[in-house]
């Protein structure tokens, strides 16, 4: 299985599972070589979340998590705006707070 089926069988899966914890709506950037991944709207708690999907916490380079820093301090909306890094610990995934 190519690195690109994996990375695209992770975002999904943690597509998924943001919909199971009230995520109303789930939007995956397919192919993106961008920060990225995934914007999960949570309107009842007036959250929305962008989520870098990794593998594992320390493919997660210096240079990728100052951008997400950067993103997470000039987004400014109506909603609380959250930066997540989902990364698989022990088998599951977790959502890490970025900032």
């Amino acid at each position: 299985m190519s690195t690109y089926e994996k990375g695209r069988r992770a975002e999904h899966y943690v597509k998924r599972l943001l919909r199971l914890m009230g995520a109303k709506l789930v939007i995956r950037s397919a192919g993106s070589r961008g920060p990225i991944d995934l914007v999960a709207f949570f309107p009842e708690q007036g959250e929305v979340w962008l989520v870098q999907v990794k593998k594992e916490r320390k493919h997660l380079s210096k240079a990728e998590r100052q951008v997400l820093e950067e993103l997470q301090r000039a987004l400014d909306a109506p909603y609380v705006l959250r930066v997540f890094i989902a990364t698989k610990i022990s088998g599951k995934y977790e959502f890490i707070p970025v900032g």
